[in-house]
This record gives C-alpha cells, sequence and structure tokens, in this order.
C-alpha cells in the first residue's frame, strides 16, 4: 500500500548540523591538548597509589573499565589524580610503583599517563571526534537535500497535480517507540478509472478522530503516475 507524501520539517537536519559543530569544536579541542602534552609538557616519574576495576552490566554482559589513582611532583607542588587506564596500562603499572607522567607546563594540574599505548589513545581519540563530526555533517546535508527535495514534489502535487476526493475506508495503528500512532487508509479513483489505495503517514494520538469513515480527503496525484500522491489533511472535512 502506497503512503502520502508529506512535508518533513527542517529543522532536525539544523540541530543535526549544529551537533556536527559541536563534535567538531570538541575534536579541535582535543587535538589543541593533544599538541600541548607533545611540545609544552614535562616528563617526570609519578607513583601508582592504587588501581581499581569498576563494572557495568549491558546487554552483551559485564563491561570492566581500568582506573588507576596515581600522584607526581610538579616543582614544589605535588599532584595527585585518578584516571581511566587501558587494560595493557592496567598489566603494566603496579600498585606502589612508579609510573611515568608527563604534564603541562601552563597548568601542572593536568597530566597524563605517559606510555606509548596511552599516548596513542589520546591522539585517537581527536581523530575519532573529528571523524564522527564529518559524519553526521555528510548525514545532516543529505538529510537536508533529501528532505528539500521531498517538500518541492508536495508542493508540486498541490500546485499542479490532479485533485480528487479520496475516502476513508478505515483507521488502523502501528508502533512508534513506546506508542501506538493512528493512520487513515484511504482510496481514490485516478484519471485512468482505477482505484488506488493509500495511507496516510502517522497521526498524533486521537487525532484521526477528525476523519471518521467516509470521510472526504483531498487527495492530489502526479497524472504521470497516479501512485504518487499525497492529502492535504487540513482542507479535509
Amino acid at each position: 500500500m502506497k503512503r502520502a507524501l508529506n512535508r518533513w520539517p527542517l529543522w532536525i537536519w539544523v540541530v543535526c548540523a549544529l551537533l556536527a559543530v559541536f563534535i567538531f569544536w570538541g575534536a579541535a579541542t582535543l587535538e589543541y591538548v593533544d599538541h600541548l602534552f607533545t611540545a609544552s609538557s614535562v616528563h617526570v616519574q609519578g607513583r601508582a597509589i592504587h588501581k581499581y576495576m569498576t563494572q557495568s552490566q549491558g546487554r552483551h554482559g559485564t563491561t570492566y573499565l581500568p582506573h588507576l589513582t596515581y600522584s607526581y611532583q610538579a616543582g614544589d607542588l605535588k599532584f595527585r589524580t585518578q584516571t581511566v587506564i587501558l587494560s595493557q596500562t592496567w598489566h603494566e603499572v603496579t600498585t606502589g610503583g612508579e609510573v611515568p607522567v608527563k604534564y603541562l607546563i601552563r597548568n601542572p594540574a593536568r597530566s597524563r599517563i605517559d606510555l606509548p599505548a596511552e599516548n596513542r589513545l589520546a591522539s585517537l581519540h581527536a581523530d575519532a571526534s573529528f571523524g564522527l563530526g564529518l559524519l553526521v555533517l555528510i548525514g545532516a546535508g543529505a538529510g537536508l537535500v533529501f528532505t528539500l527535495r521531498r517538500n518541492r514534489l508536495v508542493a508540486a502535487l498541490i500546485q499542479r497535480g490532479i485533485r480528487c476526493e479520496g475516502r476513508v475506508i478505515s483507521h488502523e495503528t502501528e508502533p512508534s517507540g513506546k506508542v501506538m500512532l493512528p493512520y487513515l487508509i484511504f482510496s481514490f479513483a485516478d484519471n485512468r478509472g482505477r482505484t488506488i489505495e493509500g495511507r496516510t503517514w502517522d497521526l498524533k494520538s486521537n487525532h484521526d478522530v477528525q476523519w471518521p469513515n467516509g470521510s472526504v480527503l483531498p487527495v492530489y496525484y502526479d497524472p504521470a503516475n497516479p501512485e504518487v500522491f499525497t492529502v492535504d489533511l487540513g482542507a479535509a472535512d
């Protein structure tokens, strides 16, 4: 059964584009901080105070996350930091033992574990954030183009398509998340003498009661392809 075309809102894709900008900003921040740790940091030996695992239960079983609490000296100041570490680091570091640390010259309170795997992971975070932002931006652009084309098609059907009367046949529902949303089943006769059945898009809950069975719906269809149609519910009786 063919579904009536309806206009889609543009704000969804605008929000997605703004989200992409926010992700890019986050990626740039991570890249800048990673650059500071590479170019403007001091390398020292810290002390591993405590390491422990936290666990979370998910659909695919239990996930374990290793943590490390460590301390280090920056001039006359001593800092104590807690961070999430890789499993590889968990096995390399022993409680009470030394751990390589680097801290920022401008902000000694900000530090990292100075091991190759940890440094690679920090760089990957920035790259992954940039990639995610790019995917979101491409998706938002594609969605915006598709929505504009669809909305232009709906406008063209209403302006230049053939207008006829459709009749509501029945009311149906389908799941949308945790709720059941109603839609209308209707039929109309095209310019080739055929009876075409179609359905509306999902309506708001209880919104379908405005159009009982037998109600007339203004239908606009493409004369070259009557199975491409839309319904003007705002003008329905």
